[in-house]
């Protein structure tokens, strides 16, 4: 039901809104994003993908977007899924910063898309015991190096169920796992 209310409201916003686009330009390096002016709020978006994948995303999404709305958006959301390779998203990262936006880069260290399954590769014990530092490490190197703003997320959407690094799968409230025994895992 919050499905069919959003998307009546979204095509009420696209039909509300004037259908033009500006230019943008790159932001420069050492660039800081600091709070929103008061009363205004930043406009991010995860522009959707052809194929349904989160890390499929693309400019001609975000121009349309921002065509339908009228709004520049300041950053582009997208993930990350590393079972398709563990290198920095350099190329996707160009293509947003070139057009005036800041990558929003959700970190997805996982082996598969399919929702509520226990992961295999990714696990808390594999990381902790190191298995991913060299990878962890270069990519971090890699968006160091990068110079302009990004933002990025680990454990996105931790509260649910169809993550594989949530409470479910991870311990379900037990204390020996994981850290301070005092806390659940």
């Amino acid at each position: 039901m919050r499905l069919v209310a959003s998307l009546i409201i979204f095509m009420a916003l696209v039909v509300l809104c004037a259908l033009s686009a500006r230019a943008y330009l790159p932001l420069p390096p050492g660039f800081r994003i600091g709070p929103p002016p008061l009363g205004k709020v930043y406009h991010g978006i995860f522009p959707g993908s052809p194929g349904g994948n989160e890390d499929d995303v693309n400019l001609g999404l975000v121009t349309q977007y921002e065509q339908m709305t009228g709004k520049h958006v300041a950053w582009v959301y997208f993930s990350h899924n590393w079972f398709q390779g563990r290198l920095f998203p350099q190329a996707t990262a160009d293509w947003i910063h070139a057009h005036g936006s800041i990558p929003f880069i959700r970190l997805m260290l996982r082996s598969t898309t399919e929702p509520g399954v226990t992961e295999t590769v990714y696990t808390p014990d594999n990381i902790i015991a190191g298995n991913f530092d060299a990878d962890l490490t270069a990519w971090g190197q890699a968006a160091l190096a990068y110079r302009y703003p990004l933002i990025v997320e680990y454990g996105t959407e931790c509260n649910g169920y169809w993550f594989s690094w949530n409470g479910q799968w991870n311990g379900a409230g037990q204390t020996t796992g994981f850290g301070n025994p005092a806390l659940a895992d």
